[in-house]
């Protein structure tokens, strides 16, 4: 399944295997970089978008946070984007381009402990 996967280095196309759910839950915690994983808002009617769901818990040196138009809240590290069917609830391919993705960044920042403040926000 093509994804997005979204960071403050911008946006990319990645693959998500289809074969089992169990083999798509841990591709989709690979690609977001945690364990658990949780809903970031739509940012459209046809596409949903998921994170770290302890990420701002777990906040390390250099962790980079997110803000977009679509879910206003920092996220840390990466968000994936799917496609979704509303009338079946299954996840799809995503339809959107990097850039679409992308330009719904607001801001980007990199935390750092030493302050317990964003940092080099840009």
């Amino acid at each position: 399944m093509k994804a997005i996967i979204l960071n403050t280095s911008g946006a990319r196309y990645i693959d998500l295997p289809e074969d089992s759910e169990m083999q798509f839950g841990r591709a989709m915690q690979a690609a977001i970089g945690c364990r658990d994983m949780g809903p970031a808002g739509s940012p459209d009617h046809d596409h949903d978008a998921y994170a770290d769901d302890e990420g701002m818990l777990t906040l390390g040196e250099g962790t980079s946070l997110v803000r977009t138009t679509f879910f206003d809240e920092w996220l840390p590290g990466n968000i994936v984007i799917t496609g979704i069917d509303h009338a079946t609830g299954q996840l799809q391919d995503c339809s959107l381009t990097p850039e679409d993705a992308e330009a719904m960044l607001v801001r980007r920042t990199f935390y750092s402990r030493l302050s317990d403040s964003p940092q080099l926000t840009f």
